[in-house]
C-alpha cells in the first residue's frame, strides 16, 4: 500500500498524506459524509480521486466499490441530478437501441426515480441491492461486500440552484439505507455551502494544500509528450525535455505575480514554447551530424534572455483571453530562418494587443449593432438625461433638446466631458430601455413588425422575443461589451461599453442614426 500511495502522489503531484486520507475515506465504512476543499487544483484532485476509486477494488481485498462523479454545474435541476447520479452509478448509457431511456431496475416495470427525493432514495437502494448481487438482479448469487461512493463536484452551485437538496445528499447513508459515502469536492469553504447553521452534519474535512513552486512546475513538466522520436525536428523532441523544465521555471518567475493557476501557466507555456525553441530547431536543420543534442548552458541562458520580454506580452494578451493561444503564437513567431547560433541581441518588436485589434468593428447582426450603440449611449450619457434624450410627449412625438449641451454655470472649475472621462457603468434595465427607444425611432422593420400601439414597454417585450440576452452574451465574448458585476449575480447586472468614440461614430453611420443629437455632451 505504501508503494501504491507513493506512486499516486507522484503521478498527481500531491502529498502522500492526502492520498492516504482519500484511500481510507473510500474504503472504510465511516465517515459517510466528507468535504474535500481544493481552491487551486480541483481538477487534479478529481483525477486523483478517480484513480484511487478505480483501483480500490483490487486494493481492498475484494470489496466491490461503485462510484459516480456528478458535476453540480451541469445538473442544474433536481431531475437532471437524480438521473445523472443513477445512470453514472450503474454505467447506463442512453442510446438509440434502448430508446434513450433512463436506467431501470429489471425487476420493476418502471423506476420513476426522478419524481421526488423518496423515489431517488428507492433508486439508490435498488442500485445497492443489485450491486450486492454482482450487478444483476439475480437472487441466487451470494452477496458481495459493496460500497457506493458519490462525488459531487462544485457543490457550492447547489446552494444557488437546489438549496433544498444539500441536506438530503449529506445524509444519503441513512436516508437510502445503504453503504453510501458522499463526498463534496468544492472550491470554497464548507461554511459557504451550509444553508443554515446546524441543519447539516459536520463532515469529515480534507483540505488540499496549495501547490508549492516545485510541485506546480513538476505538474506542468509532466504534460510534455513522450510520443515523438528522438530524431524528429519537433518542439516536443525528448531531447528538449530538460530545456522545457527550465522554460517552465522561467514562465513561472515571470507570471507568478499575476497568477499561479496551473491551467493558466500551462496555457502560456503551450503558446510560447514552439516559438521559443524554433531557433534551436533551425540549428538542428543545418547541422551535419544525425544525433540531435540539447543546447549548452550558455545557449540556454541566451535563449531565455532573448525571449524574456515576449513572456510579459504573452501575459497581457493571453491571461485576459484577448487573443487565443494560436493567434498570439502565429503573430509572435520569430523570423523565418532565425538560428540560435546567429541570433540577434533581441527579437523584433512583437505585436501587442493594440496592434492586433483594429478600430474596425466585426460584422454583427443588425440588432447587435443597436445593442452596442445603446451601450455606448448608456456609458457616456448621465442617467438623469435619458427622459430628455429618448422620452416622448403626450402626442407620441420624440422630444427635442436644445443644442449646446448641458448648461454651464459662470465661475468655478469647468466640468470635464464624460467622453474624456471614459465610459461609465450602467444597469441592465437601462440598456434595455435605451435599446427599445432606438428600435422604435430608427428601425423601420422592428416598428412595422409590432402588432400593438408601440409603447416603450411593448418594444422591450419585442426585444426579449428576439433573444437580446443571447446577443448581449455574444458581444461580451467579443469584448465589445464588458460586464462589471460577478457572473453569479443576476438581479443587478452592470455593464460598460467596450468601443471607442470613433467606433461609436462609425456604428451610428452604419445604422443611419444621428449620434451627435443623442449625446448629452457635444462630440
Amino acid at each position: 500500500m505504501n508503494d501504491y500511495t507513493t506512486q499516486v502522489a507522484d503521478d498527481f503531484c500531491c502529498d502522500e498524506e492526502l492520498v492516504q486520507q482519500v484511500i481510507s475515506l473510500t474504503t472504510s465504512p465511516t465517515p459517510s459524509f466528507a468535504y474535500v476543499y481544493d481552491a487551486q487544483t480541483p481538477e487534479n484532485t478529481r483525477n486523483m480521486l478517480q484513480c484511487v476509486l478505480a483501483r480500490s477494488t483490487s486494493a481492498c481485498g475484494g470489496m466491490n466499490i461503485a462510484y459516480a462523479f456528478i458535476n453540480c454545474v451541469a445538473c442544474f435541476s433536481q431531475r437532471l441530478l437524480f438521473d445523472t447520479t443513477l445512470n453514472t452509478l450503474m454505467k447506463h448509457r442512453s442510446t438509440w437501441n434502448n430508446g434513450f431511456g433512463l436506467w431501470e431496475d429489471g425487476a420493476l416495470e418502471a423506476g420513476n426515480w426522478n419524481d421526488s427525493l423518496d423515489g431517488f432514495f428507492r433508486g439508490l437502494n435498488s442500485c445497492y441491492a443489485m450491486l450486492l448481487k454482482g450487478g444483476a438482479a439475480d437472487d441466487r448469487r451470494p452477496p458481495v461486500s459493496t460500497k457506493i461512493v458519490l462525488v459531487f463536484e462544485r457543490p457550492e452551485k447547489l446552494k444557488e440552484t437546489l438549496p433544498g437538496i444539500v441536506m438530503p445528499l449529506a445524509r444519503l447513508h441513512e436516508m437510502a439505507k445503504a453503504n453510501i459515502t458522499t463526498i463534496f469536492l468544492g472550491e470554497t469553504e464548507w461554511e459557504n455551502i451550509t444553508p443554515h447553521a446546524g441543519t447539516l452534519p459536520d463532515p469529515h474535512r480534507i483540505t488540499v494544500q496549495t501547490l508549492s513552486k516545485e510541485a506546480l512546475m513538476r505538474m506542468i513538466t509532466k504534460k510534455f509528450p513522450d510520443t515523438y522520436p528522438e530524431t524528429s525536428l519537433s518542439p516536443y523532441n525528448p531531447t528538449l525535455k530538460t530545456l522545457f523544465a527550465h522554460f517552465v521555471e522561467t514562465v513561472y518567475n515571470v507570471c507568478s505575480p499575476f497568477t499561479v493557476e496551473p491551467k493558466e501557466l500551462a496555457y502560456l507555456v503551450a503558446a510560447r514554447w514552439p516559438g521559443f525553441v524554433s531557433p534551436l530547431l533551425e540549428d538542428w536543420k543545418h547541422q551535419n551530424s544525425e544525433e540531435l543534442q540539447g543546447p549548452s548552458e550558455e545557449s540556454r541562458i541566451r535563449l531565455i534572455k532573448l525571449f524574456m520580454p515576449s513572456l510579459s506580452n504573452a501575459v497581457e494578451s493571453l491571461y485576459p483571453r484577448l487573443l487565443s493561444a494560436k493567434e498570439w503564437s502565429n503573430t509572435n513567431t520569430p523570423p523565418n530562418g532565425m538560428r540560435l547560433s546567429r541570433a540577434a541581441a533581441k527579437l523584433p518588436q512583437a505585436s501587442t494587443t493594440s496592434s492586433v485589434i483594429t478600430d474596425e468593428l466585426p460584422e454583427l447582426p443588425k440588432i447587435s449593432n443597436f445593442i452596442l450603440l445603446a451601450s455606448f449611449l448608456a456609458s457616456h450619457n448621465p442617467a438623469k438625461t435619458d427622459a430628455r434624450m429618448f422620452g416622448r410627449n403626450m402626442d407620441d412625438k420624440k422630444r427635442k433638446r436644445k443644442k449646446g449641451g448641458s448648461p454651464r454655470k459662470q465661475g468655478g472649475s469647468a466640468k470635464v466631458s464624460q467622453l474624456l472621462q471614459g465610459p461609465m457603468t450602467f444597469p441592465y434595465d437601462r440598456l434595455i430601455a435605451i435599446l427599445g427607444a432606438l428600435l422604435l425611432e430608427y428601425d423601420d422593420g422592428a416598428r412595422q413588425s409590432l402588432s400593438f400601439s408601440g409603447s416603450i414597454l411593448n418594444v422591450e417585450s419585442e426585444v426579449f422575443r428576439i433573444q437580446t440576452n443571447a446577443l448581449i452574451q455574444d458581444l461580451m465574448s467579443k469584448h465589445l461589451l464588458h460586464r462589471t458585476t460577478a457572473p453569479e449575480r443576476f438581479d443587478s447586472m452592470q455593464f460598460k461599453c467596450g468601443i471607442t468614440q470613433e467606433q461609436g461614430l462609425a456604428l451610428a453611420r452604419r445604422l443611419g442614426i444621428p449620434l451627435a443629437e443623442l449625446m448629452w455632451d457635444p462630440m
